[in-house]
């Protein structure tokens, strides 16, 4: 446990703070209430209209998780999945234009040139992390939910078989908790 005074307050309204990557985040515990489980970040309208300086951005990124998070809640694991991998793509582009100079100016280059015109999520999370946004735990994670975002397209999800759930989209919040607490810190150290 993260602070066993500050979670037996929260453990009332459904909430722990626990930690990933050696960070605490706040997160929603389970139905039965025995362990912790990933949503949506709390307050990230708020977060993001701090790290975004677009705030039409700000309110299209929100309503994006809010749609992923619908998707879960009516069982439509696989649309959830998918709405997240968007999330983090609207995220860590509105965060690069917002704050990265060679990204803004396409001089960025992390195995090759960044088109800042059409970038590719994989690319994205790379840069994000070669300029020192996210961390390498919020890196790996994040480019494993950009594969599970790839079963966007039938002919992959298919073939592979693939088979979301409840704890498919969990983990997949779990490194936007992370990505989301990275560009904070990043953000402090540039403000």
């Amino acid at each position: 446990m993260y602070n066993d005074a500050v979670n037996d307050v929260l453990r009332h309204e459904g909430l722990i703070v626990t930690q990933v990557g050696g960070r605490p985040i706040l997160v929603k515990l389970t139905a039965n209430g025995a362990s912790p489980s990933f949503a949506m970040p709390t307050d990230l309208d708020n977060r993001l209209a701090a790290l975004i300086d677009d705030q039409d951005v700000v309110k299209f990124l929100v309503e994006r998780a809010d749609e992923a998070q619908r998707a879960e809640s009516a069982g439509a694991y696989t649309l959830a999945v998918i709405g997240i991998g968007s999330f983090i793509e609207g995220l860590l582009t509105a965060f690069l234009e917002t704050h990265d100079d060679e990204y803004r100016t396409g001089s960025l280059n992390i195995n090759g040139r960044v088109d800042p015109s059409a970038p590719k999520l994989f690319t994205l999370i790379d840069a994000a992390h070669a300029q020192g946004w996210i961390e390498m735990d919020a890196k790996d994670f994040l480019q494993q939910v950009r594969q599970y975002r790839n079963y966007i397209h039938p002919r992959e999800h298919l073939e592979n078989d693939v088979r979301f759930d409840s704890d498919s989209v969990m983990l997949c919040w779990g490194p936007v908790h992370a990505a989301v607490k990275d560009l904070e810190s990043s953000h402090a150290r540039i403000a």
